[in-house]
């Protein structure tokens, strides 16, 4: 039924592109094809709608009625054909905030023992234990925010974290001596 579904995949292996850029691309060629092959994406707007149940004149009066408005039509096969919602604008700037102050936060509990005690040997001891405790914390707010067993989230990201953790202290001492 569409002839965009790999174009509309590129965006995915070409991290250049943002989701704005993609969507208005996305959006473009859809006012293009909707100008140019308007019996073509009628037909589309009307399979869109047989798969839900609607036939006979209910059908065809749901179709003219889509395709009588420009941006209706449009917003339909957006939607209903390409799966694509308008991005928010400022969504970029949130992530980006949300991302650097979590990585500010969590970059500062393992590092606050070495910033307050003395013994380096302490302060590792200390920070390892708040690692491990804040790993798990975040797996098990995980595997709660999506549904999955909290223990096994929590068990999961604390064992993940510890292998990183060892295979980057393991690589550290080969290039370290």
């Amino acid at each position: 039924m569409s002839t965009q579904s790999s174009e509309s995949e590129a965006p995915s292996r070409d991290g250049a592109r943002t989701d704005v850029e993609h969507f208005a691309a996305e959006r473009k060629r859809e006012e293009e094809e909707t100008e140019i092959y308007a019996d073509r994406e009628r037909w589309e707007v009307a399979a869109i709608l047989h798969r839900y149940g609607v036939r006979g004149d209910a059908l065809r009066a749901a179709v003219d009625s889509i395709c009588a408005d420009k941006r209706r039509w449009v917003d339909f096969m957006m939607r209903f054909e390409l799966d694509l919602k308008e991005p928010q604008p400022d969504r970029a700037a949130r992530s980006a905030v949300t991302i650097g102050g979590a990585y500010v936060v969590g970059g500062l509990l393992p590092l606050s023992p070495y910033m307050l005690l003395d013994s380096t040997h302490q302060a590792l001891v200390i920070s390892a234990c708040i690692t491990g405790v804040a790993l798990a914390g975040f797996g098990w707010l995980k595997a709660k925010a999506t549904g999955l067993p909290a223990g096994r989230g929590a068990v999961q990201t604390l064992v993940i974290g510890g292998l990183a953790a060892a295979v980057a202290y393991m690589v550290a001492k080969l290039v370290g001596g």
